[in-house]
């Protein structure tokens, strides 16, 4: 199997599906255009998933069939090009009945299953900490969502994500924790690690521990990362690549733990760690850039706290640009 549309065909002529699946299933229809799905319910059930779809549908279906024949015989001249217009139309048509039927079938399948699961969403610049009900820790970023279940008596432990989230997963060998992000499958004993996945691209780093990760929905190469490691995935290219990260890790590290801690750090590292964590830009001179700082700060403390202490120590002077959310550090020296 190497591609969405052969999964698809390969879901839709099962009976039943895993709790893995519906959610595999869910997210695809939430992403991705319906080219393929549209393909396979074409091949794979054509007639009777017409006949299955609702009156209203069939209504209209029947209505914008009708405009396309009335066309059809009141054209005098009918070219190939003009016939096969009409040909497509009359598929575009039918499928409206089809494609709603399949969306219709997949979510009725899948409601059953949702009263055990929780759903966590994260707003634009807001962080959240999930205690998972097995004792592991999630701590969200800005923008993402988190699914799991309620109960710790599944074989596995399988959370559904998509954004960006720090996992400190408790360990128990005997359950095996599984991330599925969209593009992603991350599996693992007991470990932290961070995944970020935005349905266009994707990056796992571990900072302790060790996780295989696999594509999404293909029996594709995976890889094992340990510690200080990560791996990037394109949906455009379809591989993974694996790299050291040392410094993502350090970073992951320090946020999970509640405050960054610096002792000699290049002022480029300092300000490159604040403005991700604070999603602001922040400029410095060149100068400024090699100079070391040491100094620590809580994740809780307001971005003017943090960049009036960091300019007090370096001597230089602040000022803000509220509208692009900008901040200026001028001056300043490293002595």
């Amino acid at each position: 199997m190497n591609n969405r549309k052969e999964f698809l065909q390969q879901l839709l002529g099962k009976n039943t599906w895993t709790n893995t699946e519906q959610e595999w299933l869910r997210d695809y229809l939430d992403n991705n255009n319906l080219f393929e799905l549209e393909e396979v319910l074409r091949q794979m059930y054509d007639e009777d998933v017409v006949a299955d779809s609702s009156a209203a549908d069939e209504e209209r279906s029947r209505r914008m069939l009708g405009r396309i024949h009335q066309r059809l015989y009141k054209s005098k001249v009918k070219s190939m090009f003009h016939m096969r217009w009409l040909r497509l139309a009359a598929a575009a048509a039918v499928f409206i009945i089809a494609v709603t039927t399949a969306v219709k079938w997949i979510a009725k399948r899948s409601n059953a299953d949702t009263a055990r699961w929780q759903q966590v969403v994260t707003a634009s610049r807001e962080r959240k900490v999930v205690h998972l009900p097995d004792g592991s820790v999630v701590t969200m970023e800005a923008g993402s969502s988190l699914r799991f279940r309620e109960g710790t008596n599944d074989t596995e432990r399988v959370v559904y994500m998509k954004g960006e989230a720090f996992f400190d997963v408790k360990k128990n060998p005997e359950r095996p924790f599984i991330v599925y992000s969209p593009l992603l499958k991350t599996v693992v004993m007991g470990t932290s690690f961070e995944v970020t996945d935005d349905s266009a691209n994707a990056k796992v780093v571990v900072v302790t521990g060790a996780v295989r990760v696999e594509p999404t929905g293909f029996h594709a190469q995976g890889v094992v990362l340990h510690h200080e490691e990560a791996t990037v995935y394109g949906a455009s290219d379809f591989t993974l690549k694996k790299m050291p990260e040392p410094a993502e890790a350090r970073f992951n590290k320090q946020r999970s733990e509640g405050r960054f801690v610096y002792n000699g750090t290049a002022m480029s590292t300092v300000v490159a760690d604040v403005e991700r964590y604070y999603k602001v830009n922040i400029r410095i001179s060149d100068k400024m850039k090699n100079c070391l700082y040491y100094g620590t700060f809580d994740i809780h403390d307001r971005i003017g706290k943090v960049l009036k202490i960091i300019a007090l120590s370096m001597k230089a002077n602040l000022s803000e640009k509220d509208l692009n959310k900008t901040y200026i550090l001028s001056g300043g020296n490293c002595n």
